[in-house]
């Protein structure tokens, strides 16, 4: 298992498959809170909302910093290329293409605009206006987390190599700063204000690991520590919202702090789905393996079909409303999954969005 070093207990075959596992469960839950985030419009602007965008991105990196390890500076180029610009640009022009068609065949107007290849170069997951004032009228969707991770993980490697724990600290606590300030100006390429206020996340996983290493205990995994993240996050969700495409927040700090906590609490969470939960264990691990390509799925879907389903929607009574929007939810957690598994199963596909060994290599 990557990340640190474990004591010879902690290394038997056994226990370092858990350890894997605990964190894709992690990640499984994280990306069906995303869905759920994007498809719960109902609840907008409320706290439920609050508390599904407060968690659902923070712990993709956390568990990065957790498993950081130094790497040059060309090999961490390399790997997000393959892992992150690849699959996000096969996305991306994917769903242009295919909605491309649609508009041409089925709705007989021109759907591939200069606004739509501008947010796909521009990685824009919202509408917004850029730093100079120019108003993006299209968006790329949720694969916008996917350059704003490239450019981030090459921040932190870099901000790794200062020699000193204080140094390294103290230039997080300023690229933090400069992203909060960044985003008033407006929305950065590949969201670039975001890159740097998640700096904070890599640190915050990074320490954790290092503690963990240290007392070789994992603190997420006991309950009162769960407990307290989980009730932090919550009732940070009474108060706050978080933008994190935007790095938005109207209370930043406290937003940033929810975020850490709902890291931590979705950790003790999947431990206790770990032990208790066998039946669940295995279909989210599953889903935290392959989150990307649950991803790509659901912000195809999402681009294609949430306008007409939220116009459908809107027209039904309130109490048949809410059940539709909950039905949708389980819904498209099902068939992203279901997707996914078909997907897998042919070479070329499994090839490009999963081994993605070309066109170099790590």
């Amino acid at each position: 298992m990557q990340g640190f070093c474990f004591s010879n207990k902690f290394k038997v075959a056994g226990m370092v498959k858990q350890r894997i596992q605990l964190f894709d469960i992690a990640r499984g839950l994280a990306i069906f809170m995303v869905i759920s985030a994007h498809t719960l419009t109902i609840f907008k602007g409320t706290s439920i909302s609050n508390f599904l965008f407060l968690g659902n991105l923070a712990v993709f990196f956390v568990v990065s910093g957790y498993f950081y390890r130094p790497k040059s500076l060309m090999q961490i180029v390399k790997t997000g290329v393959n892992t992150l610009l690849i699959p996000y640009f096969i996305a991306a022009i994917g769903y242009l293409l295919i909605r491309g068609f649609i508009g041409v065949v089925f709705l007989h107007h021109e759907f591939i605009t200069t606004a739509k290849w501008i947010s796909l170069i521009y990685a824009n997951g919202v509408l917004a206006t850029t730093p100079t004032g120019y108003e993006l009228t299209a968006q790329i969707g949720a694969i916008w987390f996917l350059p704003t991770m490239f450019i981030a993980n090459i921040i932190f490697q870099l901000i790794m190599r200062l020699s000193k724990r204080w140094e390294q600290r103290l230039v997080i606590l300023v690229m933090f700063i400069l992203g909060v300030g960044l985003a008033h100006f407006g929305l950065w390429p590949w969201s670039f204000q975001t890159a740097l206020q998640v700096q904070v996340f890599y640190m915050f996983g990074y320490e954790l690991a290092q503690y963990v290493k240290q007392h070789q205990t994992l603190i997420f995994t006991k309950w009162w520590v769960g407990w307290s993240s989980f009730t932090v996050w919550l009732v940070s969700s009474w108060f706050t919202w978080y933008g994190l495409n935007q790095g938005r927040a109207e209370h930043i700090v406290l937003a940033t702090i929810a975020a850490a906590a709902s890291a931590i609490a979705i950790l003790s969470f999947s431990y206790f789905i770990e032990r208790h939960w066998v039946w669940l264990t295995k279909f989210l691990a599953y889903a935290g393996e392959f989150s990307l390509i649950i991803l790509i799925i659901h912000t195809t879907d999402l681009n294609l079909t949430d306008m007409y389903l939220q116009q459908f929607m809107d027209r039904q009574a309130p109490g048949t409303r809410l059940m539709m929007y909950i039905s949708l939810t389980i819904l498209r957690i099902g068939y992203a999954t279901g997707l996914t598994w078909i997907i897998l199963k042919f070479r070329l596909l499994r090839k490009w969005l999963v081994q993605r060994d070309f066109p170099i290599t790590k």
